[in-house]
């Protein structure tokens, strides 16, 4: 097999991995690659790029397509489309709605991910129901002149960059709670390059402002709308996006767990080896456990596959390796070419940005992994 394994040996093993993300989906790629029985459960038929996706937003007809990728021609019957109701971590099975069935498991990977509104997450889990969703909302943004965004952090500011740079004349304002652009504070330098470049192509910010008025707009849509906020700023729109934040998916998590498995952030506590403890062959990877920084897609992938090869290790009966991040830090594009970045401490500047991500937004990566053919814009 490569991995020094005999296929009896591997063959004890069965993993399931619950959800398909970043983390889910490079750890059953490497399962794949090392030979490891598994099953992958998600309820999209697809992987679903979400870095990608703010572009899909604006330049649908371009990149949509792109950001969508089977989960079928991947894994084939390695993989199960459905919703998990129910895990038995005594009798180690996996129970799926709508199915009297279960799959049982010798290691089980949760990798549940985040949640949060649309675009930053879609609702449809068919490929092309998801690439409907898309156009809808994208031909909306292109019917609007004066679009209002209600969130400064990465998301925000990405579907800011996007619409700026193919609509030069539409009005964008963003509102942020607090003053932190990006998600994160970071650096001095990464907050000033950040507002310095949103204001550069004309985008109004109110910062430290909150909408006293959220649960009177729609989201969207091209309609007339006044945004009212905290400091008694009245904003006229003819579109409101959402883009309030991801946070940890705790629907399936709160069900499964007593509350002391959690932090104070709802994301589960793991040991050094991404294991919940005091259960058997129990991980939690990606945004739903406590190993987390900056760069959650990178490092949701960091955490399969540390998994997968620990579990190679495990059968061979070697030392598990010990998680730690590669680096800490984030790349916030503002369009294709400008945006802001930290590394490990050190400031990125705007081209490093747009060379590492901002062009490609790492799509060709994750077909890369996935074993597929991008296709072409």
């Amino acid at each position: 097999m490569g991995n020094g394994v005999s296929k009896d040996e591997l063959e004890k093993k069965h993993v399931v991995i619950i959800g398909g993300g970043y983390g889910g989906m490079e750890a059953a790629a490497e399962c794949l690659s090392l030979g490891i029985p598994f099953t992958l459960i998600d309820p999209k038929e697809f992987f679903h790029h979400n870095v990608g996706a703010l572009r899909g937003l604006v330049y649908h007809d371009e990149w949509m397509k792109q950001t969508v990728i089977g989960y079928k021609k991947t894994f084939g019957d390695k993989f199960l489309q459905g919703k998990v109701s129910n895990v038995d971590f005594e009798n180690k099975k996996v129970f799926l709605e709508g199915s009297e069935e279960a799959v049982e498991y010798t290691d089980v990977i949760l990798a549940v991910g985040s949640d949060g509104p649309f675009p930053g997450r879609p609702q449809s889990t068919k490929m092309e129901a998801v690439i409907e969703e898309y156009r809808a909302v994208s031909e909306e943004i292109g019917k609007a002149n004066n679009i209002v965004i209600i969130g400064g952090g990465p998301t925000g500011v990405e579907i800011a960059g996007e619409i700026a740079e193919k609509y030069k004349t539409k009005k964008i304002a963003i509102i942020q709670s607090n003053d932190i652009l990006g998600g994160q504070e970071l650096t001095p330098k990464f907050q000033s390059t950040l507002k310095a470049g949103l204001e550069n192509i004309n985008v109004e910010l109110h910062l430290g402002e909150r909408v006293s008025n959220l649960d009177e707009l729609s989201f969207g849509i091209c309609k007339k709308q006044t945004v009212s906020t905290s400091k008694g700023n009245n904003i006229e729109s003819d579109l409101v996006l959402k883009a309030t934040g991801l946070r940890p998916n705790t629907s399936m998590t709160r069900k499964l767990f007593d509350p002391s498995k959690f932090d104070e952030n709802n994301r589960l506590k793991v040991n050094d080896y991404l294991q919940i403890e005091d259960l058997d062959g129990v991980y939690a990877i990606g945004d739903c456990c406590d190993k987390t920084a900056g760069a959650g897609a990178a490092m949701a992938g960091d955490h399969g596959k540390l998994v997968a090869s620990n579990l190679i290790r495990e059968i061979k009966g070697q030392c598990l390796t010990v998680y730690a991040h590669r680096f800490e830090g984030v790349l916030v594009p503002i369009g294709p070419y400008g945006g802001a970045g930290v590394f490990n401490g050190w400031n990125t500047p705007a081209f490093v940005v747009s060379m590492l991500k901002g062009r490609q937004l790492f799509t060709p990566k994750y077909w890369g992994i996935m074993g597929q053919t991008q296709p072409q814009g």
